[in-house]
């Protein structure tokens, strides 16, 4: 499952990239469902021995939940190797973070994905292998574990199968998830709904628990449809880490803070879960307590909005709902928006908020701003809300493509197709 991701350009005292269960519009709480584990996986015939590299996947996955370093040992193909030592140290790693599900689950999804040169590194049958992790945090991931891709390379041996690396996919772009506690030990300090995962020696961590707090607060109260109300903030130790816990191809250095989540599920089984905040440590942390508190919220409206969310939720909505609500007034943008007032203003598309440089960006998320602020002023923040949620739910009730999710669920919000709304904002500017 790639991860989902929303972003806070650098450019703003805080503004958000793109983003992404799901309840149909009007339904009582518009909560997130339940999770309800998945049943037992179909067996691929391309995959051999399904069942006895599940069964190895399942050692593993006990040994990092229940901090057994020989159980994990014990599954690997040269425990003195590089991957070896590194998910021999994950299992120190993880024992003071609350998990309260791990698993490594084999997906059948994918056949074998071993490559010629795989084959010929490896003298033993080599097998490259998609597995889901799922992990959870105790009292955060009510609504179901994150569930992330892993590209486990597995050799057999006299002893059967064992785990022999993680990055045998990445030849093929299937790139294997990388958490907080595989760059080193890690700590989590909670305050109340806000849970913080860092290095040992992470700066300022009680200041930024209290900002969270306060940001939380501000965004269940702008945010009128139902939420957890409960969030993790990763904190990596600078840029470089960042970039390793998230795979993105855009520069980082454009943006402060992120909030992320996995899709699970598809047509209307689809709903996002492990829903994080990743700070950019070193774009965050030189920002005053007031500002950090701003990108804090938006962020949080991004976390808020996720029991809602579809597929086909464009970055324009995502962005514009997390500023307009979550940061409610945009002043630093009207100049670039009056210039363009000549040309007539247009919604940007998705792409345009982590590509043409950092004023394109920067432009983007103000048009996006402008957009669902002159709907929030002329319909309420109640309305918009539904919006977002009827688009998110067509997204996941049957086909279609974004443009027509989108213009009939402002039909059916505001009365209004999508051109027409675009005619009035343009009108308003």
């Amino acid at each position: 499952m790639a991860v989902v991701v929303a972003a806070v350009v650098g450019v703003l005292a805080g503004c958000g990239g793109p983003a992404d269960v799901v309840r149909r519009p009007g339904d009582a709480a518009l909560a997130s469902a339940p999770y309800v584990p998945t049943e037992a996986p179909t067996v691929n015939p391309r995959i051999r021995d399904q069942e006895a590299i599940q069964a190895v996947l399942d050692l593993a996955a006990t040994g990092f939940r229940d901090g057994d370093a020989d159980a994990v040992r014990g599954v690997l193909h040269d425990p003195d190797s590089a991957f070896g030592r590194r998910w021999t140290e994950r299992v120190d790693h993880l024992r003071e973070v609350p998990l309260s599900r791990y698993e490594l689950r084999v997906d059948p999804s994918l056949p074998d994905l071993a490559t010629g040169r795989v084959r010929a590194a490896y003298g033993d049958p080599v097998q490259v292998v998609y597995v889901v992790e799922e992990h959870a945090l105790e009292g955060f991931d009510e609504t179901g574990p994150a569930a992330e891709d892993l590209f486990l390379t597995m050799v057999e041996t006299v002893d059967g199968w064992r785990i022999a690396g993680d990055r045998d996919g990445e030849p093929l772009g299937l790139v294997s998830v990388d958490h907080l506690w595989d760059h080193g030990p890690v700590v989590t300090t909670r305050d109340g709904p806000v849970l913080a995962l860092h290095h040992p020696d992470a700066p300022t961590v009680p200041a930024l628990l209290a900002e969270a707090r306060q940001a939380l607060a501000e965004a269940s109260a702008r945010w009128p449809l139902a939420w957890p109300g409960r969030v993790p903030i990763i904190v990596p130790r600078d840029e470089e880490e960042l970039a390793e816990l998230l795979h993105v191809t855009f520069e980082l250095s454009d943006f402060i803070a992120f909030a992320t989540a996995t899709p699970v599920g598809e047509l209307d089984e689809y709903r996002l879960t492990g829903s994080r905040i990743v700070l950019n440590p070193e774009r965050f942390l030189d920002r005053s307590s007031e500002v950090r508190r701003r990108i804090l919220v938006h962020e949080l409206v991004h976390v808020a909005s996720r029991p809602t969310a579809g597929p086909l939720v464009p970055s324009w909505l995502e962005e514009g709902v997390a500023q307009a609500i979550g940061e409610q007034r945009s002043t630093t943008g009207t100049r670039l928006l009056d210039a363009l007032a000549d040309e007539g203003v247009a919604l940007p598309s998705d792409a345009q908020f982590t590509n043409g440089g950092r004023d394109r960006i920067f432009l983007s998320y103000q048009l996006a701003w402008s957009f669902v602020d002159h709907l929030r002023d002329r319909h309420g923040t109640d309305a918009v809300a539904r919006f977002y949620a009827a688009v998110g739910a067509g997204g996941i009730d049957g086909p279609g493509t974004t443009a027509y999710v989108v213009d009939r669920a402002a039909t059916e919000v505001f009365g209004a197709s999508l051109a027409e709304l675009i005619a009035g904002w343009r009108a308003a500017r």
